[in-house]
């Protein structure tokens, strides 16, 4: 893959530095370095998995369940300190860890629902380079949503069509 396992490498520090939002005995939960949209989130599981056949029984539960409880997260963030949010996306723009991080930062900063309270999510993930992964370690995006959007169904079908 393109990019270093940043789920193995870097957990101890985004535990120590509050960069974890979330985490369970099986999975973590951060919000991304390069989102799309203020408060995207990566879910992942804490043993390094590049495929979801890897995990056991239980580890598929703890990441299953991490999925909406890291969005429960979120949602409190929002609700008790969303300048915690805010200051995640400063600390990414001042030292952002790749080229894109830091242009990212700065749109989030700047994008009219960066302190809204999302009230839905997408969710999804990539498998495979052709897929559009680039971290060759098992996770999920958690796309919050604020108003009324296109599911992921409909995005698929407009991106398809238009290939």
């Amino acid at each position: 893959m393109d990019q270093k396992d940043i789920f193995c490498d870097d957990y101890a520090i985004w535990k120590q530095n509050g960069t974890l939002i979330y985490e369970n005995q099986h999975a973590g939960a951060i919000l991304t370095f390069d989102p799309i949209i203020p408060g995207q989130l990566l879910v992942f599981p804490r043993r390094h998995v590049e495929d979801l056949r890897e995990l056991g029984s239980m580890e598929s539960r703890g990441l299953l369940c991490a999925i909406p409880e890291a969005f429960e997260e979120l949602q409190r963030i929002y609700d008790t300190d969303v300048e915690r949010v805010v200051a995640f996306y400063e600390m990414v723009k001042q030292k952002p860890s790749f080229e894109k991080a830091g242009h990212c930062a700065e749109k989030m900063l700047s994008h009219p629902d960066l302190r809204i309270m999302p009230t839905g999510y997408n969710s999804g993930g990539n498998r495979g380079k052709e897929a559009g992964q680039t971290i060759d370690h098992l996770h999920f995006h958690i796309f919050p949503a604020r108003k009324e959007r296109p599911g992921v169904v409909s995005a698929m079908d407009a991106l398809l069509k238009s290939l």
